[in-house]
């Protein structure tokens, strides 16, 4: 049976404004798996690096500098993992839940870090005599899995908390009927063309089409109670 990332392929089934990015990296771990186990350490890494640098581009909109030292990587999932909010919002335990989920969270990091790690290793991943024994399939699908499952939680986690605290990227297609609305308001045409002003304003000034969008939401309620008078 063909190894498939399963927890990631429903985040960016559910989180298609995630782009390409995720999705080559995940098809190239797939790919190799079975048929090339000794290039998917390096991959798997390469992969949990990607989700970190993208959660950290959303939340602070700049990625943080690394020393360049072989176990950045394991401590920068570690400081996301302490910052993000990983669930049960408002259950009356939710500090002690968020301890124990919190450590979970951790240990996975921890057998990245020690599987990484043996990536560095002469042999393992690059380098080393031909006679050497090499990394094997059972290798491969052990970091893939952990990387897979800590990558999906922590990316998840941190878009639920982003749509929580309103601070969520926003994409135009989920905004049909405010499209629709704008664009007959504020036709825009240039010689024999015409384009939508909606789509202008969120290509050139994200900024701008998010404050127009919430305007337009919270006149909403209003323009409602004035059509049933």
């Amino acid at each position: 049976m063909p190894f498939v990332m399963q927890q990631m392929r429903a985040v960016i089934e559910r989180f298609p404004d995630t782009g390409d990015g995720f999705r080559r990296e995940l098809e190239a771990i797939e790919a190799n798996v079975e048929t090339n186990p000794h290039i998917c350490l390096g991959l798997a890494r390469s992969f949990l690096e990607t989700c970190c640098l993208t959660i950290e581009l959303e939340r602070d909109g700049a990625v943080a500098q690394a020393s360049g030292r072989a176990d950045d990587l394991p401590q920068r999932a570690k400081k996301l993992i302490d910052r993000i909010v990983l669930g049960f919002e408002g259950h009356p335990e939710q500090t002690a839940i968020e301890q124990h989920l919190t450590a979970l969270a951790g240990s996975l990091n921890g057998a990245v870090r020690a599987l990484s790690q043996l990536s560095n290793i002469p042999g393992l991943r690059h380098g080393g005599a031909s006679a050497w024994t090499g990394a094997e399939q059972r290798h491969a699908a052990l970091l893939a899995v952990a990387v897979d499952a800590l990558s999906a939680f922590l990316f998840e986690c941190h878009r639920e908390e982003l749509l929580r605290t309103d601070r969520a990227p926003v994409r135009y297609d989920d905004e049909p009927d405010f499209n629709t609305s704008f664009d007959d308001e504020w036709p825009v045409e240039i010689a024999t063309y015409r384009y939508n002003a909606s789509e202008v304003l969120f290509l050139l000034d994200p900024e701008a089409y998010k404050s127009e969008l919430a305007g337009w939401k919270s006149a909403q309620p209003v323009q409602a109670e004035a059509e049933t008078d």
